[in-house]
């Protein structure tokens, strides 16, 4: 699903490589908390800063950016958070940020697998698999009852009496 924002910059982009605008303000508005979709969006406010425009990118993650015509404004996501969130963590920051995570959501049930909760047949849909068992099983006794009156009816010669 393409971001509203996302759509409003590409159509500024259009229309700037086809001339339509020189040296424009642009502002771009990325509230994605995903750094692969900030990362799409940040190359498209790249290149229109380098075809000269002024970008203002508006966003929850805190981009790193070498362009002097594009100005990052951070939002933070609460009003808790005094920085952004910064989409080029560590491993080590990341090690960190996910287990105080953990510990302050009391072990994040939210992230668990939902597996976790499950019995070993809900899991590994055994029942589901006997089921299917029992009708197949039932749908080939009920072929061959079929196969058997169809045969003793129409194939089979009927038995000749003997007379005394």
């Amino acid at each position: 699903m393409v971001h509203k924002s996302g759509l409003y910059l590409l159509v500024a982009t259009a229309i700037c490589a086809l001339g339509g605008c020189h040296g424009a303000n642009i502002l771009g508005v990325f509230p994605s908390l995903s750094p692969s979709h900030l990362i799409i969006q940040m190359s498209t406010a790249k290149v229109l800063a380098e075809r000269g425009q002024n970008v203002t990118v508006i966003t929850v993650l805190n981009p790193v950016v070498s362009l002097k015509n594009i100005t990052v404004i951070p939002v933070p996501l609460t009003q808790e958070d005094s920085q952004p969130m910064s989409c080029t963590l560590g491993a080590m920051e990341s090690v960190v940020y996910w287990t105080e995570y953990v510990i302050r959501h009391h072990g994040a049930a939210h992230l668990q697998s939902p597996l976790v909760h499950m019995s070993y047949i809900a899991a590994n849909n055994i029942d589901i698999y006997a089921l299917i068992a029992v009708i197949l099983v039932i749908l080939v006794l009920l072929l061959k009852l079929l196969l058997q009156f169809i045969y003793r009816k129409f194939v089979s010669k009927p038995k000749k009496q003997k007379k005394h």
